[in-house]
């Protein structure tokens, strides 16, 4: 007999919807997905458990499935469940984490705007039209914080980076200076090595053969093998020698 379905979503855990990041959040990646199972007549199937797949898709009608089967029949394995138990017409199904083919129940939230639900019910064809699923309002609340999380950290590593690059500044201009006074200072040396090296000489005479120090103002005469220039006014100096 042909099957009809009402199907309602309660609790449904859709902060997978705020994106691939969530994935790494204490979230379970599960479902909780609750309906009614209706006969032609429009009557609730009897009481009993029943087999059922679940598959997702982007439309409600038509094209290819984006996640499942995910098959709850009894078979142990990954993307199996146990028979759907169902009480006057009404079941429970706890969908994920995975399909029969290993997929990830989460993934297709995250990637996906719209997601339809789509059932079959033991050998019959698959219950149509499909269940668009819809967001808790929690869910949309997640969606939000998450969207805030991410701007805060994008936001963080914008004023590490601008951190980073003033201190670099701080450290150049540090540098420069270091590195301006050493060039004053060894211009300053280099001056003054000049300025001794000039006092060393008085009239292009360079004492510093004959006096201690270069300096015929103050230095003590080398008296073991000096030569004396005596400066005449009127005549050329003579040279003398003195021994000592």
């Amino acid at each position: 007999m042909k099957k009809a379905i009402q199907l309602f979503c309660a609790a449904l855990l859709l902060a997978l919807l705020t994106g691939p990041n969530a994935l790494a959040q204490s979230v379970p990646q599960l479902i909780n997905y609750q309906g009614q199972l209706l006969d032609a007549a429009g009557n609730p199937m009897p009481t009993g458990d029943y087999a059922v797949e679940v598959r997702l898709f982007p439309v409600e009608s038509g094209g290819g499935s984006l996640w499942g089967p995910q098959v709850f029949s009894g078979q142990s394995g990954i993307g199996f469940g146990p028979k759907a138990s169902v009480v006057n017409g009404r079941f429970n199904l706890v969908l994920g984490p995975k399909d029969v083919n290993t997929n990830d129940l989460a993934s297709i939230f995250a990637t996906s705007a719209s997601v339809y639900i789509e059932l079959k019910v033991g050998n019959g064809s698959p219950i149509s039209p499909r269940q668009q699923m819809l967001s808790a309002p929690f869910a949309l609340s997640a969606a939000n914080a998450a969207n805030a999380a991410n701007a805060t950290n994008a936001q963080n590593a914008a004023n590490a980076v601008n951190a980073a690059n003033a201190r670099n500044a701080v450290t150049a201009t540090t540098a420069t200076t270091a590195t301006t006074a050493l060039n004053a200072n060894n211009a300053s040396n280099a001056a003054n090595a000049a300025n001794a090296a000039n006092a060393a000489k008085l009239n292009g005479f360079d004492w510093t053969a004959i006096f201690s120090g270069g300096n015929p103002a103050s230095g003590p005469l080398n008296v073991a093998a000096a030569t004396v220039r005596e400066m005449s006014r009127s005549g050329p100096a003579a040279a003398i020698t003195v021994n000592s």
